[in-house]
């Protein structure tokens, strides 16, 4: 577990994090976004932190905390409950509402659907998490 209290960040443990390692930008959000330890690997956040001349604030607040807003805002999990990746063919393919499990279910335009099938076809999939929606 992390905590951050006035300035300071360590783990549970008592162990000090360095303010700019993924733990510390994690921690920094985790309160308001929980969500952030499922979709933020340390890779994606190193990633985000390692652009030149980008602060730490700014990667927190700019770049990782208003995504995460995002996702709320435009409902993504809904979405993404429509859709199951297929690793082995490199696609995405709808799923039936039934199986979805989602309240808010999300019904894809033919539109959309196109686009999915185009961007996988294109190597879209590339940046998809290495396992299963």
């Amino acid at each position: 577990m992390i905590t951050v209290d006035e300035g300071s960040t360590s783990s549970s443990r008592g162990e000090k994090l360095h303010h700019e390692s993924p733990a510390a930008l994690r921690a920094g959000l985790v309160k308001d976004f929980p969500e952030i330890t499922l979709l933020c690997s340390d890779a994606y956040l190193t990633a985000v932190l390692g652009v030149p001349n980008r602060t730490f604030e700014y990667a927190r607040d700019e770049k990782i905390k208003k995504a995460l807003a995002w996702r709320r805002t435009f409902d993504v999990e809904a979405l993404r409950s429509r859709f199951r990746y297929d690793m082995d063919e490199g696609v995405l393919n709808l799923i039936a509402a039934d199986e979805s499990g989602s309240a808010n279910l999300f019904e894809p335009s033919p539109a959309l659907l196109k686009l999915a099938k185009w961007a996988t076809r294109m190597g879209a999939s590339s940046c998809l998490p290495r396992h299963s929606w």
